[in-house]
């Protein structure tokens, strides 16, 4: 998991199509916290598929605690998004998405 997340990291536009039970979420979110710690006043917001949205606070609550503190929030719309410092997450069916297109 660490040298997924160096490797994603360094680079662009990459992704991690890791095989089920790889900590693909755990890998998500620490790539997220590195992003939040290098650029603090940048907002970041990831789009999740509902299903797993609870997946996403449970390793939150699971691993990332003291040091590698988080705040994940769950939103519906962009007037919601009001802190840097929090990571966004949202459904692509959700009016923050739509507004986009």
């Amino acid at each position: 998991t660490r040298d997924i997340v160096r490797w994603m990291a360094k680079g662009g536009s990459r992704a991690c199509f890791a095989r089920f039970g790889l900590h693909k979420t755990a890998t998500h979110l620490e790539l997220m916290r590195l992003i939040g710690a290098r650029f603090p006043d940048d907002y970041r917001l990831s789009v999740v598929p509902l299903g797993v949205r609870h997946e996403f606070f449970r390793e939150i609550e699971q691993r990332f605690t003291g040091d590698f503190d988080m705040q994940l929030r769950f939103i519906r719309r962009d007037s919601e998004i009001d802190e840097p410092a929090t990571l966004y997450m949202t459904n692509y069916e959700a009016e923050v998405i739509a507004g986009l297109r």
